[in-house]
């Protein structure tokens, strides 16, 4: 990307660190891939919060197996944990809540309330190299999709400008309470650092 579409994208990029660990010998192998949303899965009946989706995502797994990994120190395949941190924050993160998830009659719409805060802090969920302390991030907007089906249905946004909060529904844009905001099914949540705006 050049010039401004570079300079946009830049406030949605981080790094996502990704940890195998062999349980044979504890060679420990990372990667660094470049992400600009979170994909979080909300199916398990356990995932209630915002918190709960992260917890979940960066949480260990057992690779054994067909799903065994070969160990450069063992030569052979081995059962491994995986895990996935990030290793950078961005000044803008994107938390896309995965409501549209594959069952035995097809592609169905997850329906479920899942909390989450007006402020977010991310450090349980940094990688373990990152020594500095991540930024607060406050929330600005929520998409939200309203339908009972994943093939239909209607996107409506809530956005935060100088404080205050707004409904964007096509071309009616209305001033709403945050309450409302809060009461959301929210299929994706954008965070920025807090006081950002303030510093530039």
């Amino acid at each position: 990307m050049n010039g401004r579409n570079k300079e946009l994208s830049s406030l949605f990029d981080g790094l996502l660190e990704s940890s195998i660990t062999c349980q044979s010998c504890g060679n420990e192998t990372l990667t660094r891939d470049r992400y600009m949303d979170l994909s979080l899965d909300i199916a398990d009946k356990d995932i209630q919060t915002l918190h709960d989706a992260l917890k979940h995502f960066t949480q260990w797994e057992t690779l054994d197996g067909n799903n065994s990994v070969h160990c450069t120190r063992c030569r052979v395949k081995c059962a491994a944990r995986k895990s996935l941190r990030m290793a950078t924050a961005p000044s803008i993160m994107v938390c896309h809540l995965k409501r549209f998830s594959f069952s035995s009659s097809g592609l169905v719409r997850l329906g479920k309330k899942v909390k989450f805060p007006t402020h977010l802090e991310i450090g349980d969920y940094m990688s373990n190299l990152n020594q500095s302390k991540p930024p607060e991030y406050e929330l600005v907007a929520v998409l939200v999709h309203q339908g009972q089906s994943c093939e239909a249905g209607h996107y409506v946004a809530f956005v935060k400008s100088e404080g205050e909060w707004f409904c964007c529904n096509d071309k009616e844009v209305s001033q709403v309470p945050v309450e409302k905001v809060m009461r959301q099914q929210a299929y994706i949540l954008m965070y920025e650092v807090a006081n950002m705006r303030e510093s530039h």
